[in-house]
C-alpha cells in the first residue's frame, strides 16, 4: 500500500514539472517579440552610377554687352546705324561735330607741307628773292600769332564770364546764402563728411574766383602763356567742385528750404553749369593748342629766314627738321582729337540702343550706343549658400531652354563664381556664368535656361535610397534585415558620399553589395 502512494507522488511530480514547462512555452511565445518579415519594407544594397547635381534657373545674355562713350562732348553729327543693326568690329557709328578741329588739321598739314618744301629749299640755299620771300612769311605768322594771342585775350575774358555765371547761378543755388563764404546747404544727406568737404571747398572757390576777377586786366599777349595754364588749373578745380555738389543732389535725404522738386531743378542747373565747364576748358586746350601751332610756324618762318640769309649747315638742316617733327607731332594730336569725335563699334554684335538723335549734345557720362556681342553667349543663375560649395569652375552642366522644351539638352560649364554673396529672398547666393560648349543659331539673349550643374559623378559604387538612412547625434545609420528566414534586423553605422536627384546616396563604409537595408 505505500508503495503504490508512493508512486503515485512520483508520478504526480513529473506530471506537474511537464505542465510547467509548457506554460513557461506559452508565455515565452506570447510576450517575447517576434520578427515579422512580411511587414518590412526592404531593399537590396546596388552597385551603380550617381551624379551630384545642382540646379538653378537663369537668364542668357551676351557675353559682352557693351555701352559706347564719346571721350568728349559735342553735338551729333551723323548717325549710321539704327537699333537692330548688325555692325562690324571697326565700323563707324556715329560722328560729333568736328569741322573745327578737320580745319585746324587742314592747317596744321599745310604747315607741315611747307615745312617739308622749306626743308629742301634749304638745302639747295636761297637767291635775294627767295630770302624776301622769307622774310614775308616771317611777317605774316608774327601777324597771324599776335591776332590770335589778342584775340585769346578776348576769350579768356569770356571764359571767365561764362565759368562765373555757372558756378554763382547755377552750382550756388544750393547753398544759403549763394555767394556767401560760410554758407549752409539747403538741403541734407546721409554723408556729413562729404557735405563739409564741399561746404570748406566753398571758401575756396569764392577766393578763387575773386582772384580770377582781378587778374583779368593784367593780362597780356606777353604773359597770355602763363594764364592760360593758370585758368586750366581755376577750370579743374571748378570742376571737381561742380561734381561734388552735384553728387550732393543725388543723395539728399532731407531738405531744409528747399523742396525735393526744387533740388531736381538743382540737379539739372548744375549738370548744365558741368557741361560749360567742360567746353570752356576744351576752348583753352583749342586756344592754347593753336597758339603753340603759330608759335611753331613763327619759329619756322625765323629759322627759315636765318637759314637762308646764313646759308644751310648740318646743323640747321637739323634743326629744320626737328621742327617738322613737332608739326608732324601737332598733326598728330589734332587726329587724335578728331578720332574722339567719331564713335567706333570695338565689336562684331547688335545695336540695342542708341540715347541721342542728331542735333543734341552728348555728354561723356551717358553712354551714346549699346552693343550686344552676336555669339558667345553665357547663363547668369544664382546659387544659395547650401549649394555653392559643390559647385566649382570647370563643372560640365545640361541645360533645357524653356523655349524649346525638355528634349533639346545643350552642354555648358561654369566659367565663372562670384566670390562676393547677393541675397535673393533673404537667402545669400553666389552669381555663377556659365557658356554654351557650342556656338548654336537657335540661342538667344533673354531665354530662360534650366541648369543641371553636375558637380560630382562616381560610376560602380554602392548605393541605398537615402531615406532608408537613420540620422542620429551626427552619425548615420542603417537597419540590415541580416536572413530573410531569421528574420533578424541588426542596426549599423555607415559612411556615406554624394547623393543624386533619384534619391539615392552612396554608401562608403559599412555595407556590403545585395544586403537588404529596410525602408521606412
Amino acid at each position: 500500500m505505500f508503495k503504490k502512494i508512493k508512486d503515485f507522488v512520483v508520478k504526480r511530480k513529473f506530471l506537474s514539472l511537464a505542465i510547467i514547462i509548457v506554460l513557461i512555452g506559452i508565455l515565452v511565445y506570447v510576450f517575447i517579440p517576434k520578427n515579422k518579415a512580411l511587414n518590412y519594407n526592404y531593399t537590396p544594397v546596388k552597385i551603380m552610377n550617381i551624379s551630384q547635381i545642382v540646379s538653378a534657373t537663369g537668364n542668357i545674355k551676351a557675353q559682352q554687352d557693351l555701352n559706347l562713350n564719346f571721350e568728349r562732348t559735342g553735338k551729333v553729327k551723323t548717325i549710321y546705324v539704327k537699333v537692330g543693326d548688325k555692325v562690324q568690329e571697326g565700323q563707324t557709328l556715329m560722328v560729333l561735330e568736328n569741322s573745327d578741329l578737320l580745319a585746324q588739321l587742314s592747317q596744321a598739314q599745310a604747315n607741315l607741307a611747307q615745312a617739308q618744301v622749306q626743308l629742301e629749299n634749304l638745302k639747295k640755299g636761297a637767291r635775294p628773292e627767295q630770302i624776301q620771300i622769307y622774310q614775308t612769311q616771317l611777317e605774316t605768322a608774327q601777324n597771324n600769332l599776335k591776332q590770335a594771342q589778342e584775340q585769346a585775350v578776348l576769350s579768356l575774358n569770356t571764359i571767365y564770364t561764362d565759368t562765373e555765371s555757372a558756378i554763382r547761378n547755377k552750382v550756388n543755388q544750393v547753398f544759403d546764402p549763394p555767394s556767401s563764404y560760410y554758407p549752409k546747404l539747403k538741403f541734407g544727406t546721409a554723408y556729413v563728411d562729404v557735405e563739409e568737404k564741399v561746404l570748406n571747398q566753398k571758401v575756396n572757390i569764392e577766393h578763387l574766383l575773386e582772384n580770377w576777377k582781378k587778374e583779368l586786366p593784367e593780362i597780356t599777349v606777353n604773359n597770355l602763356d602763363d594764364y592760360l595754364n593758370r585758368e586750366k588749373e581755376y577750370l579743374n578745380t571748378l570742376k571737381i567742385f561742380a561734381d561734388d555738389v552735384y553728387f550732393l543732389t543725388t543723395i539728399a535725404t532731407h531738405y531744409y528750404s528747399v523742396t525735393p522738386q526744387q533740388v531736381e531743378l538743382f540737379k539739372t542747373d548744375i549738370s548744365l553749369a558741368r557741361t560749360a565747364l567742360n567746353n570752356n576748358l576744351n576752348l583753352l586746350n583749342t586756344t592754347s593748342n593753336n597758339l603753340n601751332s603759330l608759335k611753331l610756324a613763327v619759329k619756322l618762318a625765323q629759322d627759315q629766314l636765318n637759314l637762308q640769309k646764313a646759308g644751310p649747315t648740318a646743323e640747321q638742316i637739323k634743326a629744320q627738321e626737328l621742327q617738322i617733327q613737332g608739326l608732324q607731332a601737332g598733326v598728330d594730336a589734332l587726329n587724335s582729337q578728331i578720332a574722339r569725335t567719331i564713335l567706333i563699334s570695338p565689336i562684331n554684335g547688335i545695336v540695342t540702343k542708341i540715347n541721342y538723335e542728331t542735333g543734341e549734345t552728348v555728354q561723356i557720362t551717358t553712354p551714346a550706343i549699346s552693343l550686344i556681342s552676336d555669339k558667345n553667349f553665357e547663363i547668369e543663375v544664382y546659387i544659395p549658400e547650401i549649394d555653392i560649395a559643390n559647385v566649382k569652375i570647370g563643372d560640365q552642366a545640361e541645360i533645357v531652354l524653356d523655349a524649346y522644351g525638355s528634349d533639346v539638352v545643350f552642354k555648358g560649364q561654369v566659367v565663372f563664381i562670384d566670390p562676393a554673396s547677393t541675397v535673393l529672398e533673404g537667402v545669400p547666393s553666389y552669381r555663377t556664368l556659365l557658356q554654351f560648349d557650342n556656338e548654336d543659331e537657335r540661342i538667344k539673349v533673354g531665354m530662360t535656361a534650366n541648369v543641371d550643374i553636375i558637380t560630382a559623378y562616381k560610376e560602380n559604387v554602392l548605393a541605398i535610397p537615402i531615406k532608408a538612412v537613420i540620422n542620429r547625434n551626427n552619425e548615420k545609420f542603417i537597419q540590415v534585415l541580416k536572413d530573410e528566414k531569421s528574420k533578424i534586423i541588426e542596426e549599423r553605422q555607415i559612411k556615406t558620399g554624394i547623393s543624386d536627384i533619384n534619391g539615392n546616396i552612396e554608401v562608403i563604409e559599412g555595407l556590403n553589395p545585395n544586403e537588404l537595408v529596410i525602408l521606412p
